[in-house]
């Protein structure tokens, strides 16, 4: 069979000879298709042949080159170099039949269309279906996005699914499964326009209308109730509410009545007296009225007159004469006579005695006197205390004026005289001025204490507790105070730089060295404590109980070491704890710190004490600094801590040990 197609360029068709069979040859000229059939006759193909023309290895036209079909070429098939094309090119229709036809990729793997007989069209995104035809139209998986849409019957949603509008789904109408609802979901307006608005029942009963430039109406049970107006609104019916507030002047032709549960309200003006009044009656009759001739508002119910003001309750006198005065709530009696106890409360209704006062404030001021006059030197506001009338006042508070600004003192005086008389200013027994200053047996304090003449003696005390003499007692000093014996020998001060020191005064006791009693002393400094001693012990530490630390060292607030205790001996600590260390390793030979540190003999300067083994600091600083104190370039001494040498001497130890054992190995 031949395996390709010849072109022919002029009229009429090939030869046999120009053929096998089986052979295509197109004639370019006049378009026409011919082959050579099996015994050797050479037909044109779709006009004269008479069977079907077999090409069994395909038949291949360039790109351009079409094979038509139709006597004008009407469907044509052919690649113009990019695409592949079908085409009907006369303006009839394009059929492709099959019981089921396939639109695929070109490895069949993918479907685009997919036509079923008596079934679906089928329509698909990434071979994943997007929309199917049904008997009764589309089903379509997936939203549809679209510039607009026209339809002539329903679309159905199912319960909560909804039709939403807007970028962020804002509008949204669905039914929830019980009721419909058109909801604005998002931050702004649910807004209906329309000319004339109506909100009626399914049936066409009306709930509210609105008309452009008109008025906005509801209704209850399709009758018209309330409608606005140009000026209002305008009721029909009556108006029932919680409370009326009327901005402005309202008109009342003739009398008004308000019927309440137990009675009723009447207003308007008398005809006859031309006054207006309005009266309140209970079943029992009238209880409360007023009227323009200028008398307050009365109320009265079984005995019991009330005044109100700005709706609150003032005044009230009840049917047993007791008489109270409210504060601005109307709420709690705040001034109260009990007539038959005869007695007045201020800021209670219990009063317990003829007059009690009562503020129940944090900050609290039950009574207040007070002088009409301001400013007048000696001027004197208070209260007394006595018996009997008159005449037998002895006690007094006293706030005496001193300046223009009503600064002054306040007395306390008793009137010492037996029988009839008043007490005086001149009686005052205890003064405090406005600087605070305290006065005792004085009217002049000079200082926050200033007690007079004579002695304060501690109640059962045998001797005085506190002396007025300028050596006894607590002393004030130019810098300080000091406690002194009945003798006038000190024992304690307190300087002016916080220094509490007993027994001495000197803030340094450490460096006393008389070798004599004026040795002695503690000085409680701010953050030290100095303290030394004659022929004893300059302090001592007890714990009782469980063993444990006596003393704790700090340095900026973190525990460096201790002294402990326990019923036979006292141990030094120095913090030594793993938690508090980095980088522990083994440490080097100390022999060479060894034989580095000189032991010297010396006498001490201080007391010619011979000592036969010892180190100098600054020479131990140049091998065991940190078993060296202080600075050789400062006055402070320098000191030695041996202990600081242990660990050193232990790791030479350990060496001369590990040298005898291989020694004796050996």
């Amino acid at each position: 069979m031949a395996s390709t197609i010849k072109l022919k360029n002029g009229s009429g068709a090939p030869l046999a000879g120009d053929l096998v069979a089986g052979e295509p040859a197109l004639d370019l000229t006049n378009k026409r298709l011919y082959t050579e059939d099996s015994g050797g006759t050479v037909i044109e193909v779709g006009v004269n042949p008479a069977a079907e023309i077999t090409a069994n290895a395909g038949i291949a036209l360039p790109d351009g080159q079409k094979a038509t079909f139709g006597v004008d070429n009407d469907l044509q098939i052919y690649s113009d170099g990019t695409n592949a094309i079908i085409k009907e090119d006369t303006g009839g229709s394009l059929y492709i039949g099959g019981a089921d036809v396939h639109l695929m990729n070109p490895a069949f793997t993918e479907y685009y269309i997919s036509a079923a007989a008596n079934g679906a069209v089928t329509l698909r995104h990434d071979n994943a279906l997007k929309l199917a035809t049904t008997s009764t139209g589309v089903d379509v998986t997936g939203v549809i996005t679209t510039d607009g849409m026209t339809t002539s019957a329903d679309i159905n949603f199912g319960d909560n699914d909804k039709a939403v509008f807007g970028a962020g789904s804002d509008l949204q109408i669905y039914h929830d499964g019980s009721n419909s609802r058109i909801q604005e979901a998002g931050t702004g307006n649910l807004i209906i326009r329309a000319d004339d608005f109506r909100l009626q029942s399914v049936a066409g009963e009306s709930y509210i209308e609105a008309d452009a430039n008109g008025a906005v109406a509801l209704r209850y049970d399709n009758a018209l109730k309330l409608a606005t107006t140009a000026t209002g609104i305008d009721v029909t019916g009556t108006v029932t509410a919680d409370g009326l507030t009327v901005d402005g002047d309202a008109s009342v032709a003739g009398t008004v009545g308000v019927t309440a549960d137990n009675g009723t309200i009447t207003t308007g003006k008398d005809s006859a007296s031309s006054r207006t009044h309005w009266s309140m009656y209970n079943p029992n009759g009238e209880v409360a009225k007023w009227d323009s001739n200028g008398t307050d508002l009365l109320h009265y119910i079984t005995d019991e007159y009330k005044i109100y003001t700005a709706g609150n309750k003032a005044f009230e006198i009840d049917g047993n004469g007791d008489v109270s005065l409210f504060e601005d709530t109307g709420t709690t009696a705040k001034f109260f006579w009990d007539a038959s106890a005869e007695s007045l409360g201020i800021g209670t209704t219990a009063p317990s005695y003829t007059v009690s006062s009562r503020n129940d404030s944090a900050i609290s001021y039950p009574l207040s006197l007070e002088s009409a006059t301001l400013g007048t030197v000696g001027n004197t506001v208070g209260m007394l205390f006595g018996f009997a009338g008159n005449t037998y006042q002895k006690g007094a508070v006293i706030f005496e004026s001193l300046d223009s600004n009503a600064r002054g003192k306040m007395h306390f005086a008793l009137d010492d005289s037996a029988g009839s008389g008043n007490v005086q200013l001149s009686d005052a027994k205890m003064t405090i001025d406005y600087t605070g200053n305290v006065g005792i047996g004085t009217t002049s304090p000079t200082s926050k204490l200033t007690i007079g003449t004579g002695t304060f003696a501690a109640a059962g005390a045998s001797t005085s507790a506190m002396y007025t003499d300028a050596s006894v007692g607590l002393v004030q000093l130019a810098d300080g105070y000091s406690w002194n014996t009945r003798g006038g020998t000190e024992r304690a001060r307190l300087d002016s730089s916080g220094n509490w020191l007993v027994g001495t005064t000197d803030t340094t006791p450490y460096n006393n060295n008389t070798s004599t009693s004026a040795d002695k002393g503690i000085c409680l400094g701010d953050g030290f404590i100095s303290t030394a001693n004659y022929n004893a012990s300059a302090a001592d530490f007890n714990r009782t109980g469980t063993d444990g630390n006596i003393v704790n060292f700090y340095k900026n607030g973190s525990a460096k070491g201790s002294i402990s205790i326990t019923s036979s001996a006292v141990a030094y600590n120095t913090s030594s704890d793993q938690r508090l260390k980095d980088n522990i390793a083994d440490a080097n030979d100390a022999g060479d710190k060894i034989d580095a540190i000189k032991v010297r003999q010396y006498d001490w300067k201080a007391d010619g004490s011979h000592q036969d083994y010892g180190m100098v600091a600054q020479e131990l600083m140049t091998v065991a600094p940190e078993a060296v104190s202080g600075d050789p370039e400062s006055d402070e001494m320098m000191g030695v801590d041996y202990s600081k040498l242990v660990p050193m001497l232990v790791k030479e130890i350990q060496s001369l040990r590990a040298r005898v054992a291989q020694l004796e190995t050996n």
